[in-house]
């Protein structure tokens, strides 16, 4: 960690970096301090946690702190960085309440939704459509080649024309 006003801590790659050294897809999740607890009580306005992950394992590839208490926070963020731990597992861990360890837990939660975006929209390219379009047959299609009984399948056909009246199954 760098001791300034405000403290600076980092491990590990940044995006670009990670990039450069052969990852072909990597992301970013930002908490902000005014997102804790601690950040609300206290008033900052000031500071972040960055983490960069490796797609789509969620694997921590660098943690980079900008605000209080940074150079403490670092000591957590290189055991992640340096185990080769993933954006899931640090959900699993329960954090004492009202400190900034906070931050982990709220840029892993972002990490594990872009993740999980990134699944489905990989789903609804191999069945047919993509993250704006779909089509409706192809994905009942979809569901039934993937062990979806016919029944289910039917009554998932007939919600999607009551919530779509245009489509057409």
């Amino acid at each position: 960690g760098i001791w300034t006003l405000p403290e600076i801590g980092f491990i590990g790659r940044t995006k670009e970096r990670a990039l450069a050294d052969g990852w072909t897809s990597v992301g970013e999740a930002v908490a902000k301090y005014d997102q804790t607890i601690r950040g609300r009580v206290q008033g900052l306005d000031t500071g972040l946690l960055k983490l960069v992950f490796s797609k789509p394992d969620g694997v921590i590839l660098g943690v980079h702190i900008f605000g209080e208490d940074a150079c403490e926070l670092v000591h957590y963020a290189t055991a992640l960085a340096q185990s080769g731990k993933t954006v899931r597992q640090v959900l699993g861990t329960t954090f004492a309440a009202v400190t900034y360890h906070e931050l982990f837990a709220i840029a892993a939660s972002q990490a594990l939704e872009m993740l999980e975006a990134d699944a489905w929209t990989d789903i609804l390219h191999r069945i047919g459509g993509d993250s704006r379009q779909i089509s409706v047959t192809a994905l009942l299609e979809g569901l039934k080649e993937a062990g979806m009984n016919g029944d289910d399948v039917q009554e998932v056909g007939h919600t999607l024309n009551e919530d779509l009246p245009d489509a057409s199954v």
